[in-house]
This record gives C-alpha cells, sequence and structure tokens, in this order.
C-alpha cells in the first residue's frame, strides 16, 4: 500500500502559516526540530549508502567460502546430505500458511 502523494508546497504554506501564530520560543523549538529531522534523514541516507556499498564482513567470508575448493566440496555434501534425508523419508514436506507461517503438508 503506497502514501498518497505529498503535496510540498502545501505542507511548506502550513508550516509558514503555523509559525506566524506561535511565540518566537516555540517557533524557535519548531524550527529546532526540523533541523533534527533533517539530520536524521542525512544520516539515515548516509548509512543506506554505505550499507549499499560495503559488503559486511560475514556476507565477505561467506563469499570467500562458497568461491573456495573446500567450500564447494561443503556444499556438495550438504546437498547429498539432503538427497539422503529425502529419499529415506526423513523430512517433511512443508507449506507456507495464510499467516505466513511454515506448516507441514
Amino acid at each position: 500500500m503506497s502514501s498518497p502523494p505529498v503535496d510540498v508546497q502545501e505542507i511548506e504554506h502550513t508550516l509558514v502559516e503555523i509559525l506566524r501564530v506561535l511565540p518566537p520560543e516555540r517557533a524557535a523549538e519548531l524550527v529546532d526540530f526540523a533541523e533534527f529531522l533533517k539530520e536524521r534523514t542525512l544520516a539515515e541516507e548516509a548509512f543506506e549508502t554505505k550499507r549499499e556499498e560495503t559488503p559486511d564482513e560475514d556476507e565477505v567470508r561467506w563469499d570467500r567460502l562458497l568461491a573456495s575448493e573446500k567450500g564447494q566440496r561443503l556444499l556438495e555434501e550438504l546437498a547429498a546430505e539432503a538427497v539422503e534425508d529425502i529419499d529415506s523419508g526423513q523430512t517433511t514436506e512443508i507449506d507456507i500458511s495464510s499467516e505466513g507461517l511454515l506448516a507441514p503438508r
């Protein structure tokens, strides 16, 4: 569900109207709060950008392991174990319930 479009001019108009009726001390608080929101938004954007650009250490280690010969052997062993479990009936088929939970078939 998306948010309705934001009319920036309407917001600016509303803020100016509010500022005009506030005592100076309250107007200063409103400006201070707006600056806080601006700084928080900039910090969140910078964090998201850095997170997208910089893989975390675990991701790098997993990539390195999976690219190695040892990692490929481990994956093959895990796949073989999974096939054995399926063939021997040691697994249970699952579905996703209407609530989004895993449930046995």
